[in-house]
């Protein structure tokens, strides 16, 4: 096997073949190889990520009749993913898109080449409840289908990310609209998602502690890599969750709970269900913030997790109702993300300090990096203790806005 560098200059115009190398040799966790293969080349490509992972460009030179000009005819071959770079050496090497398959087929591909979500400027205060149900439930398919295949390829943290937001989303609006949707289709759907959302959330945790790794610190390197495998040991889970029939039908259950919905015959209006069900939302976080945040101890995990739970699901409540009922719910969903964000702050420095704890006692590890794993949880837990505070401080702030939305 030869080293990409290697390639002789016939296999592509120099300009096209140094930016290929380029594209190939930056890839995210992945290594090239060229093999000679019956008087051409073949560059395959593995990802560290994605066991699945097989692409293969195979080059073979065509007899032009000019020495100095030769071309070569160029094929490709994709097993499985990942997508993402095989559109930008597709882009890079003009071949047809209809001859590289993928989790996408080329009709969803030619039909979403950018992320545009639905409208909702149809909808007014006077609209039916469930008619904002559905306007929103149409909006997180989309999403849902967009970053499904990207979650799937695992070329980027953002697919991942953002898949799981979507379920998170999908299970918060399956809540708040529970008094108008099918039961029957309700529940297996509502169980479903927590059993994707489970699988996502693993590998999110993974990646978010392979970030607050320090890369520069060479004594944690042995705690980099146990993550590492770990990570790809969650991704190949997550592979197989999102391979699974349960998976594949979802879009089409959600479909059809969004016709389902539309043909109900509630009549209750946004008008006149949003107050109470907003109301509901705010009073679940002041309940748990104050158990939380009001004690003079430091608050319990279970306490915090539960808080930081109601504030997400405060906020995409808010944000599902805030465009047709006004600025003063927009703001207050700002409060609530804010409030959900240092939660989560103080979630994971405390996860990756429980995480660091739990290796460093199960795994044999020099004198230094012991010592470096031991400082990596202090800082940790510094940090969980920075943002506590601010918390507290802030509580009251926030606290006094909810109560005046409640009050209005």
């Amino acid at each position: 096997m030869a080293n990409l560098r290697q390639a002789p200059s016939w296999l592509l115009a120099t300009s096209g073949r140094d930016a290929l190398e380029r594209l190939l040799a930056g890839a995210h966790r992945s290594g090239v190889t060229v093999v000679p293969q019956g008087g051409g080349y073949r560059f395959e490509l593995v990802h560290d990520d994605h066991p699945r992972a097989s692409l293969t460009l195979a080059l073979t030179p065509l007899l032009t009749g000019s020495p100095a000009a030769p071309t070569a005819e160029l094929t490709l071959t994709q097993e499985q993913g990942p997508r993402q770079l095989l559109d930008r050496v597709s882009a890079l090497i003009a071949l047809e898109p209809e001859l590289i398959p993928s989790r996408l087929d080329p009709a969803t591909r030619a039909l979403t080449p950018d992320r545009s979500p639905s409208a909702l400027n149809h909808l007014r205060p006077d609209s039916r409840w469930q008619d904002l149900f559905v306007a929103h439930l149409k909006q997180l398919i989309e999403s849902y289908q967009w970053w499904e295949p990207r979650a799937w390829e695992s070329l980027s943290d953002d697919g991942v990310h953002e898949l799981r937001v979507t379920v998170r989303r999908l299970r918060a609006l399956l809540k708040q609209f529970a008094a108008v949707l099918p039961t029957e289709r309700v529940t297996p759907l509502r169980r479903r998602l927590r059993w994707l959302g489970d699988a996502l959330g693993a590998a999110r945790d993974l990646d978010i502690q392979l970030t607050r790794c320090p890369a520069d610190n060479t004594a944690l390197e042995p705690f980099r890599l146990s993550l590492a495998a770990d990570r790809r040991a969650t991704q190949l889970r997550l592979l197989q969750t999102l391979a699974s029939a349960d998976a594949r039908v979802l879009p089409i259950e959600l479909h059809d709970l969004a016709a389902a919905t539309r043909s109900t015959e509630h009549e209750i209006t946004v008008a006149a269900a949003a107050p109470q069900n907003v109301e509901t939302l705010i009073a679940r976080v002041q309940v748990l913030g104050h158990r939380a945040l009001g004690r003079t101890s430091w608050p319990r995990a279970k306490d915090l997790h539960q808080l930081r739970l109601a504030a997400k699901r405060m906020r995409y409540g808010l944000e599902t109702v805030a465009p047709i009922l006004g600025k003063p719910l927009i703001h207050l969903a700002d409060e609530a993300r804010l409030l959900q964000e240092r939660l989560g702050e103080v979630r994971d420095a405390e996860s990756t300090a429980q995480h660091l704890r739990a290796w460093r006692e199960t795994t044999l590890i020099s004198r230094a990096t012991d010592q470096a794993v031991r400082r990596q949880i202090d800082k940790e837990r510094a940090r969980a203790q920075k943002v506590g505070k601010r918390l507290r401080s802030d509580w009251p702030s926030f606290l006094a806005k909810s109560r005046a939305r409640i009050l209005c």
